[in-house]
């Protein structure tokens, strides 16, 4: 007994120590293993960090690369409408230089066409004042003519008849004078005459003619009356116009057949 209590004497103090070796051993392994488990714990919730991270990152790389698409399709959107705009100008002013060449073309050949037109105008007034020209000169012709021969017929009437018969008027029975015209003038020839109206009805009309006897003429249906280059009636013959009569003889009696009136009178 002695023994055996001395060996649990000695043997206490390493028991003890062993015991207190395991206890520390035994609590160093379960700091270890709650150190461990704090550390997986961090480690797992950097994981889960960095993979929320890299969730967020590639989340905001699709919206990067959502809005780079949407910025590329604007982009692509915009080139071409500009293309678009670029080609509706370059059309505009092709057609914009068309048609100004056109107003060009219509322009020098409105001037063409004025410039021809000018000049066949000028032509043609040139024409008309030489054609103007010579019917006056034709006119003066005809007159001198027709005053040389009623010169020469006044002087054969004359020389044919010495004494003039006085003219009772322009209506009613056949008068000495126009029996003495008749007489004098062949059937079929032609006088002219000129000078003031001295009457007028629808069948005769009476010329007063400058130092020469009274002219009586017969009128009909035939006989051409012109007044400002017009025809006219025999009711437009007025007393005291001037007149210029062509006539000629028919049956022994002088017959009016052109009587134009170169002068007005007393209406």
């Amino acid at each position: 007994m002695t023994k055996l209590v001395k060996m649990r004497r000695l043997l206490a103090p390493a028991l003890a120590t062993a015991f207190l070796a395991a206890a520390g051993c035994q609590q160093e392994r379960q700091q270890g293993e709650e150190s461990a488990r704090e550390g997986a714990g961090k480690v797992q919730e950097g994981a889960q960090k960095v993979q929320d991270e890299a969730s967020q990152a590639y989340d905001k790389a699709k919206q990067a690369q959502e809005r780079a698409g949407k910025e590329m399709d604007e982009a692509t959107q915009s080139r071409e409408e500009s293309m678009t705009k670029q080609q509706e100008a370059q059309q505009a002013q092709e057609k914009s230089q068309q048609e100004g060449q056109q107003a060009k073309e219509a322009q020098q050949q409105a001037q063409q066409e004025s410039q021809q037109a000018q000049q066949e105008a000028q032509s043609a007034q040139q024409r008309g004042q030489q054609e103007q020209q010579e019917q006056q000169q034709q006119l003066q012709r005809e007159q001198q003519m027709q005053q040389e021969k009623a010169q020469q017929q006044a002087q054969q009437d004359q020389q044919q008849q010495p004494s003039a018969a006085p003219v009772v008027g322009a209506t009613g029975e056949q008068q000495p004078q126009q029996q003495a015209q008749g007489q004098q003038m062949q059937e079929g020839q032609q006088g002219q005459a000129q000078g003031t109206l001295q009457t007028a009805s629808d069948n005769q009309v009476v010329i007063q003619r400058q130092g020469e006897p009274p002219l009586q003429l017969n009128v009909n249906e035939e006989t051409q009356v012109m007044k400002d280059g017009q025809p006219a009636q025999v009711s437009d013959l007025s007393q005291g116009s001037q007149v210029r009569v062509q006539y000629r003889v028919e049956s022994d009696q002088p017959v009016a057949e052109r009587i134009e009136i170169t002068g007005e009178g007393q209406g």
